[in-house]
């Protein structure tokens, strides 16, 4: 399964899949964390190579960094995450490998403005990643920017149309429907093709 995950990765990302393609990466470097040069040297396509580029910046930097701050975080050591953040150099900060850490602090922190802002910053870094734009969203219903979340779902990627969370989401903003928030994270990732159906995958012709 393992061995599997750079060619989805590449799939992913020649169909323009950015979100799919970093979650196959990630599924590897799960395991393996020193293993984003490898992935690097089987990346075909641009985009993939350079976001798998811009994390191994950050490795270069602080090689334990992503292993330190996930754990951290997922501890509930909000503190000690944040120090891991303020530690990286400045020139690192527009990177959207971080700017995606500072979101989900943020967001765990309760955060919520603060959160749309690192959001919308890896938004602007990985344009054809459904995650950030489908979290900012969210995080507007949340506090009931409806107007403002509609007018980020005009910038979304042909991508996020392949969320089965984002049918008929336009409609729910309309009637401002904040069952958008119940919907909770995606279940997880186990190498499938389709990212345990959070995915529609397109039809073969």
């Amino acid at each position: 399964m393992i061995a599997t995950q750079p060619h989805y990765a590449n799939v992913a990302a020649d169909r323009g899949d950015m979100m799919a393609a970093r979650w196959h990466c990630e599924f590897v470097l799960r395991f393996y964390p020193g293993a984003t040069a490898v992935l690097l040297d089987e990346a075909r396509h641009p985009e993939l190579r350079t976001l798998l580029e811009h994390r191994l910046e950050v490795e270069s930097e602080r090689p334990a960094f992503f292993e330190e701050f996930d754990r951290a975080l997922g501890s509930g050591a909000r503190e000690q995450a944040a120090c891991l953040l303020d530690s990286l150099p400045d020139r690192l900060l527009g990177n959207g490998w971080v700017q995606w850490r500072y979101f989900r602090l943020c967001d765990e922190s309760g955060d919520h403005e603060t959160a749309i802002q690192a959001a919308l910053a890896t938004a602007s870094e990985w344009k054809n990643d459904a995650a950030p734009y489908y979290n900012t969203i969210t995080t507007l219903v949340h506090l009931e920017k409806w107007d403002e979340a509609a007018r980020v779902l005009e910038y979304v990627p042909t991508s996020f149309w392949r969320l089965k969370r984002a049918e008929n989401i336009a409609d729910r903003l309309a009637a401002h429907d904040k069952t958008l928030l119940d919907e909770g994270l995606p279940r997880p990732f186990r190498g499938e093709p389709d990212l345990a159906g959070e995915i529609v995958p397109p039809q073969e012709s």
